[in-house]
């Protein structure tokens, strides 16, 4: 590994360095995203913002301009060039800033307490940032699938995950600066190592002992005056039948009491594909709709949908063609809404018409 030392320390190394965690950015805050390499970026990064001159700080710059105004085109609702152009030079100004002051305050000694440098100021930009321009596009949602490691923000929130990510990096370059020997690293590796290997534990295990969802979900419930006693008795064969088959559809007959019966639909019970079925058995024409969910995301509508209800900011970067189709969608639903509202009142309006006119004969 030593052989590496003269190539690390060259021009060359720099040059392909800063391409390299450029090219990484790239993948990191785009619609879909690759958490792998928001773990290769800063490794690149910051092995150029400590190794290059001071003057060639300024070539960081101009990639990353380039690499926030296609990193950021998401976040571009309106689809303006200024405004793709705006949204990459804030970008650039973020992240320059981070690895010029780290550049500033590091100073090297091959004592492994200065590998807190960088990811300490990593996370102070990202939390002053964020409190003014809010959390999207933070680096600790490009973690969003590597679940067990996820867990961490339970403990330390979202900046735990940034800090361990460029901790990792700044790792790697104390590891580069004393020459790969192990008789210097070795103490430093075991210290990350069983860090990181008692948060991956913390996660599996919090997954591991999450309480199984039920298998049945309540989606509705039933009440009135009635006995519900008698009314299994009457119904015996049907609820047989529903037991053997949970997905058949009750027949009309079960409700045909001479008593009040109400049903009440829960649907906040429900997940989003659920509750979609649900409507679709309420109102079969809603079916015709389900190929504005492909459209907008194919397969993985409904992943999205349930995405978005949780820790997730992935809506920040949607594209201006799904949010088109995402409003078609609504106004669909919003013009049905409209319909059944209407017919509800009709309803509602014939009822009292007809018990009035019962109430003026007697």
């Amino acid at each position: 590994m030593e052989k590496l030392n003269p190539f690390i320390n060259s021009k060359s190394f720099i040059h392909i360095a800063l391409f390299a965690g450029c090219i990484s950015l790239m993948f990191v805050g785009q619609e879909r995203q690759f958490g792998i390499f928001a773990w290769i970026a800063p490794i690149f990064l910051l092995q150029f913002s400590r190794r290059a001159k001071a003057l060639h700080m300024l070539f960081l710059f101009l990639p990353l301009i380039v690499t926030g105004c296609v990193t950021q085109k998401t976040h571009n609702l309106f689809n303006e060039p200024l405004l793709g152009v705006i949204n990459g030079i804030i970008y650039a100004i973020i992240n320059f800033t981070i690895y010029f002051i780290d550049r500033v305050v590091f100073f090297f000694n091959k004592n492994f307490l200065a590998t807190i440098v960088f990811p300490s100021v990593y996370v102070v930009i990202e939390a002053l940032v964020s409190s003014l321009l809010g959390t999207s596009g933070l680096l600790a949602q490009s973690q969003f699938a590597f679940t067990p490691f996820a867990q961490l923000s339970t403990i330390t929130g979202i900046y735990g995950i940034t800090f361990i990510i460029n901790w990792f990096a700044s790792i790697t370059f104390w590891i580069s600066e004393n020459d790969f020997k192990t008789i210097f690293i070795k103490n430093g590796l075991i210290i990350f190592g069983v860090f990181f290997m008692i948060i991956l534990g913390y996660g599996f295990t919090r997954i591991s002992t999450q309480p199984e969802g039920v298998k049945n979900v309540k989606v509705a419930t039933i009440s009135g005056t009635f006995d519900l006693h008698e009314l299994a008795k009457s119904e015996k064969e049907v609820l047989l039948k529903i037991s053997e088959k949970p997905d058949m559809k009750i027949p009309s007959s079960f409700f045909s009491s001479d008593k009040e019966i109400d049903i009440h639909y829960l649907p906040n019970y429900l997940p989003a594909f659920n509750l979609c079925k649900l409507c679709v058995y309420a109102e079969p024409k809603l079916e015709k709709m389900e190929f504005l969910y492909e459209k907008c995301s194919g397969e993985n509508f409904f992943t999205e949908l349930g995405n978005y209800n949780r820790f997730y900011h992935g809506i920040s970067m949607l594209t201006t063609d799904k949010l088109l189709v995402m409003d078609e969608i609504l106004r669909l639903l919003v013009e049905r809404l409209e319909v059944s509202s209407t017919n509800i009142k009709d309803m509602n309006r014939s009822l009292f018409l007809s018990n009035s006119k019962m109430g003026n004969d007697l």
